[in-house]
């Protein structure tokens, strides 16, 4: 489904494409998607302020997936005509559908090795859709205008493209790298988040409380279409409240719930760190962060419980640093990390700045859904994760009223 992108290359190609990549992340780039992050939130804010005037129930997973999608085309391809929020497009379907397709195949992945795309046809089509995409987006860049290169900054296709080597092929891959774990986790992660904040309401007083003095508040006097709270990117690093409520949401719900399979490669076999257990050479390991994170030796027997206070800066120093494996850890951890802890940081602040959420089921109605991700999904309706969305400030509501009907 990858092909050999950084998440599948192998130990001769991986070194280099992760220097390559690496060197792009960082705070310039962190910035550069502030920047692109609030572009992408003023259709998401249309989308949540429609559903608030409604009173309808918003599938909140799927509107922050489409949200999500948009961020790291934006922020990492430079595809800014792109727009997944308000109108169809086949991308978001295709990429659903391909993460439950290989999770199905995971137990037949000896199968599917040995007989190709005869093993798994229907994976195989909806990647290469998704892989066309990539190649689209590749010829977008080509044809690219020297006016338009010139208005923008370097983005993570311009690396692709610049690593020697790399063949049109290795590029699409990378692409598709970034669209299925670029995205896909971030809006489950924050579709979670949504989940678990609704069932403890003094969390989310927490996390106002904390917004309004950073100010951070909405103001109903300004247009609602082109004015919204959004921080700046220095009131990021002092949101410390809702950084807790973010780690503990990667602590409980891990959306690579599973874990990706490792095969030790060194002569002598390894240890595992802070053990006296060896590995030999050749054995396939996973490490399955759910259960790592589930351990009642690290986290107490009350490890089901929601509690952000388990990421005070307190409690963290005194814990291992492998008890947390949202992000993996060692060369190939996630070399997006720190673009998903910004955006969902920054989507998390303006979001409860603006609007009240409630689920609009049972809490118990609400199950992990599990392909190679773990996202929300409702028994009872036909929606991933059920919201009623409200504005925190009753004025707030006139004030989109007003906007809609100006831009009807």
């Amino acid at each position: 489904m990858l092909k050999e992108g950084l998440l599948t290359a192998g130990p001769v190609k991986h070194p280099g494409a992760r220097r390559a990549m690496g060197a792009r992340f960082n705070t310039d780039f962190l910035r550069d998607l502030h920047v692109h992050i609030h572009e992408c939130m003023k259709m998401f804010i249309h989308v949540l302020d429609e559903a608030a005037l409604s009173g309808k129930p918003l599938d909140f997973d799927k509107a922050v997936t489409a949200f999500a999608l948009n961020v790291i085309c934006r922020a990492a391809f430079g595809a800014f005509d792109l727009d997944f929020q308000s109108k169809e497009h086949n991308l978001p379907r295709l990429v659903d559908l391909a993460l439950r397709l290989a999770m199905a195949y995971v137990p037949k992945q000896v199968l599917v090795g040995w007989m190709g795309k005869y093993g798994a046809p229907q994976l195989y089509e909806v990647s290469a859709q998704v892989h066309q995409f990539a190649y689209d987006v590749i010829e977008m860049r080509k044809n690219e205008t020297d006016e338009r290169k010139q208005g923008r900054n370097k983005d993570l296709l311009d690396i692709f493209m610049s690593i020697d080597g790399y063949t049109k092929e290795d590029i699409a891959a990378e692409i598709a790298v970034f669209l299925f774990a670029g995205h896909d986790t971030t809006s489950h992660s924050l579709a979670w988040l949504m989940y678990e904040v609704t069932q403890q309401p003094e969390i989310e007083l927490l996390i106002v409380k904390e917004l309004e003095k950073e100010g951070i508040r909405a103001n109903p006097e300004k247009n609602a279409s082109t004015s919204f709270a959004y921080p700046t990117f220095e009131h990021i690093k002092r949101l410390d409240y809702v950084r807790m409520v973010w780690n503990e949401t990667l602590r409980k719900r891990p959306v690579s719930a599973t874990g990706t399979y490792r095969t030790v490669t060194d002569e002598e076999g390894v240890f595992l760190p802070g053990s006296r257990t060896h590995i030999e050479k050749g054995t396939d390991l996973l490490l399955p962060p759910y259960l790592i994170h589930r351990d009642p030796e690290v986290w107490g027997d009350n490890f089901e419980e929601f509690d952000p206070t388990r990421f005070s800066k307190e409690n963290a120093e005194m814990r291992n640093a492998f008890a947390v494996q949202t992000f993996s850890s060692g060369p190939r951890n996630c070399i997006g990390q720190f673009f998903a802890i910004h955006e969902a940081m920054v989507t998390v602040a303006t979001l409860f700045a603006r609007y009240k959420f409630q689920l609009a089921c049972a809490p118990e109605d609400v199950i992990e859904f599990h392909s190679l991700t773990m996202r929300p999904r409702c028994k009872k309706l036909k929606m991933y994760l059920p919201v009623i969305v409200e504005f925190r400030d009753p004025a707030m509501k006139q004030s989109a009223l007003n906007s809609h009907n100006t831009n009807m």
